[in-house]
């Protein structure tokens, strides 16, 4: 299968076109033909290895894994034998937490991943870059004990997290208030009641 991989640390040019073997589902396991990732900001720290912290996880002198990106959307292909909730031909995103390899062709998925079957009217390339902001926002939020009325600041509304989070804090009718850049401002007052 066709793939992006980096073997060394460094700036986009170190992600190079290669070829990889097709992975083989397990019994718990979908294979997904993938038709859109993300860029998320994991990605590019991991790619660049920086902060420094970030080479314990990833790999001191050179990355473990030579495949990013985290979230996902496509076409299951096959399933396990113990997988029930899919089936070939549905239409799924979802994010891979925190192990990596959406910048191929395919992906094997564990079933108990965050995996949806794509809402009808949602394309590829939306559902791709809905999980990790979402998912992100929601532990948090979960953290906090949101509750109506309370007061919420997100610094960085505009980004995939913080726009998750104006979201989920708006369906627990907290007020919110925003703060990202004046390039971004027009768009996020467009979400609703911000200042």
């Amino acid at each position: 299968m066709k793939a992006f991989t980096f073997k060394r640390y460094g700036e986009p040019t170190v992600l190079s076109p290669d070829t990889l073997e097709k992975p083989e589902p397990k019994a718990n396991e979908l294979l997904v033909k993938i038709h859109a990732t993300s860029v998320t900001a994991g990605d590019w720290r991991i790619r660049s290895g920086k902060p420094l912290p970030i080479r314990f996880f990833a790999g001191l002198f050179k990355p473990k894994n030579p495949l990013l990106g985290h979230e996902f959307s496509g076409i299951v292909e096959e399933v396990g034998n113990e997988v029930t909730e899919f089936k070939v031909g549905d239409k799924i995103f979802g994010s891979l937490g925190m192990s990596s390899g959406t910048y191929a062709e395919y992906v094997a998925v564990d079933r108990d991943m965050p995996v949806a079957k794509i809402p009808k009217g949602l394309s590829f390339e939306e559902a791709a870059v809905v999980p990790v902001g979402f998912l992100s926002a929601y532990h948090f939020l979960q953290k906090s004990n949101l509750k109506p009325g309370m007061k919420v600041l997100i610094h960085g509304v505009s980004g995939s997290v913080g726009s998750a989070m104006l979201q989920l804090a708006k369906v627990k009718q907290a007020y919110v208030v925003g703060v990202c850049s004046s390039k971004n401002a027009i768009w996020v007052k467009k979400w609703g009641q911000i200042k």
